[in-house]
Order: C-alpha cells, then sequence, then structure tokens
C-alpha cells in the first residue's frame, strides 16, 4: 500500500544552559543586537528620522486689484506712475486697467490672471524702463494652513523706446525655511505698504522690496518670457499685457511626531526583520554544532 504525506509538523529542541555561562551570555547578546542593530543601521543611513516632507498643492490666489507701477522715460525728472493706492490716486497716469482671473480645469480655484493696462503719453516721451508690483492673497490649506500678502514683482529694461510690453510667467513659492502643519500661519497676512507713523504709506520702491525679500515665505514671478516692441506712436497710449499663472507648487514642511514615528517604525521592522532571520541562523548553526556546551531537550528522549 502507498503512503502519501497528509501533515507536517516540525520537532522542536531545546538548547539549555545554566544563568551564569557562555550560552546563556551568547543568546542574551545575539538577543540584543537583533533590535539594537536595526536602529543603529536606519540612523547612520540618515534617512531614519525624516526632518522634512514634500506634497503637492495647488494653491488659491486672487488677485487683490492693487498694484504700484512707475516708469522711467526719457525724462528722469518726469517718470510716470500708476496706482490705485490711496497716496498715488492723483498721480495716475493709467487711463485703462482691465484684469480678469480664469478657472480653467474647473476645480473652482484661479489658475491664471490676465491684465490688460493702457498708460497715457504725453507727446515726445519715450519709455525706456518698468516697475510694477501687484498684490496677491495667497493662501495654502490642504495640509500646512497658510495665508499672506504676497506679491509679484515685473521689472524690464530696454535700451531702445517702445510702445507696448507683453509679459508671461507663473507665479511661484519661495521657501526660506518649513512650513509647520499645526496651527494657521498668518505671519505675513498684512499690507507690505505699511504706514508709517503719520498714517502716510511707504512710497520707497528699494525699502519695499528690500524688506520683502527678507521674508521666509513669499511669492515670486519665474519662468517668465517678455517681449518689447520698439518704436514710439504719436497719439496712442502704452500698452501692456500681461498673462501670470498659478501653477501647482511643491510645499515642504516640517512633519509631525506622529508622521516621524510612522516613518521610522517602517524603516526599522524591515530592518528587524532581516537581522532576526540573520541572528537566528547564527544561534541555529552554534548551538547545533556545540560550538559553545549546553544541553540538548529531545521531547522523545526521556531524561533520567
Amino acid at each position: 500500500m502507498a503512503w502519501c504525506e497528509v501533515y507536517a509538523q516540525p520537532v522542536k529542541l531545546k538548547y539549555k544552559s545554566t544563568v551564569c555561562s557562555k550560552s546563556t551570555v551568547f543568546a542574551f547578546f545575539t538577543t540584543v543586537l537583533s533590535f539594537l542593530l536595526p536602529l543603529l543601521v536606519g540612523y547612520r543611513s540618515q534617512g531614519f528620522w525624516l526632518r522634512n516632507a514634500e506634497y503637492r498643492e495647488q494653491p488659491t490666489i486672487q488677485f487683490k486689484h492693487d498694484y504700484l507701477m512707475y516708469i522711467e522715460t526719457d525724462r528722469p525728472d518726469r517718470p510716470i506712475l500708476c496706482s490705485n493706492l490711496p497716496f498715488t490716486k492723483e498721480f495716475d497716469r493709467c487711463s485703462v486697467i482691465k484684469s480678469r482671473e480664469e478657472d480653467n480645469n474647473k476645480d473652482g480655484k484661479y489658475d491664471e490672471l490676465l491684465m490688460e493696462i493702457e498708460v497715457d503719453m504725453s507727446s515726445n516721451i519715450e519709455i525706456y524702463t518698468i516697475y510694477l508690483i501687484m498684490v496677491f492673497d495667497y493662501v495654502l490649506q490642504k495640509h500646512c494652513l497658510l495665508q499672506m500678502e504676497s506679491l509679484g514683482i515685473v521689472q524690464f529694461t530696454s535700451g531702445l523706446p517702445g510702445s507696448r510690453f507683453d509679459y508671461t510667467g507663473d507665479l511661484r513659492l519661495v521657501q526660506k525655511q518649513l512650513l509647520v502643519t499645526r496651527g494657521r500661519d498668518l505671519r505675513y497676512n498684512h499690507s507690505v505698504f505699511i504706514p508709517n507713523d503719520n498714517g502716510e504709506y511707504d512710497f520707497n520702491l528699494n525699502r519695499i522690496i528690500r524688506n520683502y525679500a527678507k521674508r521666509t515665505v513669499s511669492t515670486r514671478l519665474d519662468n517668465s518670457y517678455q517681449m518689447w516692441t520698439s518704436g514710439v506712436l504719436l497719439n496712442e497710449p502704452f500698452r501692456i499685457n500681461l498673462n501670470i499663472n498659478y501653477p501647482e507648487e511643491s510645499v515642504k514642511y516640517k512633519p509631525s511626531f506622529w508622521h516621524v514615528m510612522k516613518w521610522a517604525w517602517i524603516q526599522y521592522f524591515s530592518l528587524l526583520f532581516i537581522f532576526l532571520n540573520l541572528f537566528q541562523r547564527v544561534k541555529c548553526y552554534v548551538f547545533s554544532n556545540h560550538i559553545i556546551p549546553t544541553m540538548k531537550d529531545i521531547p522523545w528522549k526521556k531524561t533520567s
């Protein structure tokens, strides 16, 4: 009659020794090393503790319809100023300002700003340089809560007088430090044109840009393309066309305690599995070959 295997069970052999013996010390240290070495290897690989993390988010951006434009001409004593800020309305030389924001992918957030500006020109005036500051409301709310008033600055200089300027660029997030996940960050949720003690707004462009550059979180125009149309058109305004895109951002932040622990445990247990199997094979080899003296306890052999 033929036989077939219907069930298999391993035999468990026990190796015994006294408390104060070489085999006990060896078993103790191999067990400790099995749990300690994964921690040391993970730490020395500089990836055990997660110090920073990153995620993608489409920010909520809205043009606040506040702007300041300074134009240099061939007459240094007669620059052109355009703005809707309270302290510059009497100097405003822009006859037409059109702006609209569009949601191209219909996700409820604006994706680009289209802006047209026409500057009234006096006779025999040539334009060479443009400084334009636009104010935006910038919000992150997916993982890090941030709300701030940010700027988009356009600067262009040409050696030839122009009659038209076209600009296309992306409004990008600039981080000098990691954001935090706890609470709402409102450090920069205030006007960049801070009034002085007399209630008058600051109109020093150098000071405004210098203070803005010191921010740890800000925005700037990047991936820009400019087109300058040279020439002077009589009795025609100087035209400026802007197309500012609001792309998706990679936000860097400081992970929370539980985020760090989750990342650390994943690495630790993956290394622990390897070292437990490694030291188990070492102990099996040492004890089965009697390299260290022990007493083998065999289940089917009765002890006298």
